[in-house]
């Protein structure tokens, strides 16, 4: 239910958006970029605070794993030592017959690299290379304690918020992952009325009840379901009305002057 919620929100979103556009292009490259997002079902508004969130978050993941890897091969007797290593040489070759000869190249240039520091590193006093370790240490603690000073200044709901975006961002394979961070660079480079207005749908949804939640989904189902060719002539329609309607406003208002008469209040 509340994944379907989400998805009514932006898809009205999408609706006053595409509505709201001067010209056929701009409401094709709009309606495009919300249905994307409309897929992936973004839980609220993206920006740098979500970013942030995303890359602490990525940065536990990795060291996590790396913790698991060194203590998986510390605790291996040493046949399942060989089997790691195996299993290592098959991904890399898995890898190799997957790129491209210029893709190889760069690997292997970057692999050599890596061994010179490495081999560098070895070849350094004790002292020197725990002084390396503590001051790599210490670089990778000032980044996450930039990011956890970042993420500190949020108001609760927010960071809650925050919370629940990385829940739903895990739950994600790795396809829809990379798909919603292209729309999250999407929703970025729109203009601000264009957010504002997704803000604005946001609230709105929030203040509706049950059953009319449940009648905008049914609209935006039927939306959904229509040919482009379709909603394109429903839009226009739309677009038509709200302009006769804004008009026959102001025309009444221009009335209801002319009537009032001088030094009196309307």
């Amino acid at each position: 239910m509340k994944s379907l919620g989400l998805r009514a929100l932006i898809g009205l979103g999408a609706w006053v958006l595409l509505s709201s556009s001067a010209t056929g292009a701009d409401r094709k490259l709009e309606e495009r970029t919300v249905s994307q997002i409309n897929e992936i079902g973004v839980v609220e508004r993206p920006g740098p605070r979500l970013d942030d969130a995303i890359k602490a978050e990525a940065i536990d993941e990795r060291r996590e794993l790396r913790k698991r890897m060194r203590r998986r091969w510390r605790d291996a007797e040493p046949q399942e030592r060989d089997e790691m290593r195996e299993q290592r040489e098959l991904w890399r070759r898995e890898l190799r017959e997957g790129l491209s000869d210029e893709e190889r190249q760069g690997l292997r240039r970057r692999m050599q690299e890596r061994e010179v520091r490495r081999a560098e590193i070895r070849d350094l006093p004790a002292a020197e290379r725990r002084a390396l370790r503590e001051q790599m240490e210490i670089g990778g603690s000032e980044e996450r304690r930039a990011l956890r000073h970042r993420l500190r200044d949020i108001p609760p709901a927010e960071r809650e918020a925050l919370r629940e975006n990385l829940r739903a961002f895990r739950r994600l394979a790795g396809q829809e992952q990379q798909a919603l961070r292209e729309n999250l660079d999407e929703l970025q480079g729109l203009p601000r009325p264009a957010r504002e207005n997704l803000d604005a749908n946001r609230r709105r949804w929030e203040s509706m009840s049950i059953a009319e939640q449940d009648a905008l989904r049914r609209r935006m189902r039927r939306l959904r379901e229509m040919t482009p060719a379709r909603r394109e002539q429903l839009l226009d329609r739309v677009v038509l009305e709200r302009r006769e309607g804004d008009r026959n406003g102001d025309i009444r208002e221009r009335g209801d002057d002319a009537r009032t008469p001088p030094g009196t209040e309307p």
